[in-house]
């Protein structure tokens, strides 16, 4: 299914009353609502994990900003490690190998993944904290393999050429995401889309059909608007300045571009796509847009002129960006 039925499907009166109960919670709060992946693991695998794990003394975490498990392991996880390997083992051999083997296949794209992060980070900080992901993951994947192996030695090359094929589709993945607005936020920038569009009772996410990044709003995200203007700006009262204006060039700049978008279909007489930026994609991100700029000269009136100044740069850079990507090209 494209994102565009999936965000359609989103919309519905089932999604309304499946969330109801969450809303429920706290009158006085806004509904967070972090992307979680929640369906990536089954429940036997997760079980699987988080049990074996525990063993290691390592822990299951989620990375909310990159979307993506890791294990963190405690300082004293490396004693006696041989030992609770030995206790591990024990409990895999009780569970059937498939299982294991899904659980396996899964980790290791998650260590791909932190992998392409490491690649792409940002800073030393950045850098290390994702080198940290990395040796608690790649202890446990090792155990898993060998165990898989140890049970049935026909699947060693099973395991190998599965490999293979993950490291591929996660680097194609992540070349393909280069390419795509969303990578023009840094990890800090995502950050702060999290929590202020949360903060709304907003998301995020991109459109692959239509390339662009896009906010979206739920059939509940109008209730109580100024309680949850009221968390978004204590949000943004929390930042730095420069933090700020990077954050505003980059919403500014999707702003232009999904209008960008919306002009060139309708210019090439694509109304399925017209139709959708226009009534789906464009007023959220409009909405968010003039709530940030408000707030900004509100907590920073200093950064208007530089605010005045990224509106004319983000303009000319949507229009070089697009320049020769939506060139028409005849073949024959």
């Amino acid at each position: 299914m494209s994102t565009l039925n999936k965000l359609l499907v989103s919309l519905t009166g089932v999604f309304v009353l499946f969330m109801m109960p969450l809303m429920q919670v706290r009158a006085d709060a806004p509904l967070f609502l972090p992307e979680t992946e929640q369906s990536y693991f089954s429940d036997q695998e997760m079980l699987l994990l988080e049990n074996t794990a525990a063993i290691l003394e390592f822990e299951v975490e989620y990375d909310h900003v990159l979307k993506l498990y890791y294990l963190t392991a405690a300082e004293s996880a490396q004693k006696e490690m041989i030992q609770k390997k030995s206790r591990v083992v024990l409990v895999l051999q009780k569970r059937k190998v498939p299982l294991i083997k899904s659980l396996y296949e899964k980790l290791f794209e998650q260590y791909r993944r932190i992998e392409q992060e490491m690649e792409k980070a940002e800073s030393d900080s950045d850098s290390r904290e994702l080198k940290n992901y990395l040796s608690p993951l790649k202890e446990y994947c090792a155990l898993l393999e060998e165990h898989i192996s140890a049970r049935d030695s026909a699947l060693r090359d099973v395991l190998n050429e599965k490999k293979k094929r993950i490291t591929a589709s996660v680097k194609k993945r992540y070349e393909r995401a280069q390419e795509s607005p969303i990578s023009f936020f840094t990890r800090e920038e995502i950050a702060i889309l999290e929590s202020t569009t949360h903060a709304l009772d907003l998301d995020y996410g991109y459109d692959e059909e239509t390339n662009l990044a896009y906010i979206y709003s739920f059939s509940y995200s109008d209730t109580n608007i100024k309680q949850k203007e009221r968390f978004f700006t204590e949000v943004l009262e929390k930042l730095k300045s420069n933090s700020l204006l990077n954050f505003y060039k980059k919403i500014y700049r999707l702003y232009v571009m999904t209008k960008h978008r919306m002009d060139f279909y309708k210019d090439k007489k694509e109304w399925k796509y017209y139709i959708f930026i226009k009534n789906e994609l464009l007023p959220p991100v409009q909405l968010f847009y003039n709530l940030l700029e408000r707030n900004i000269n509100e907590i920073e009136p200093s950064l208007s002129p530089a605010i005045e100044k990224s509106k004319k740069e983000a303009d000319q850079w949507v229009k070089w960006y697009y320049r020769d990507k939506e060139q028409i090209v005849d073949t024959f």
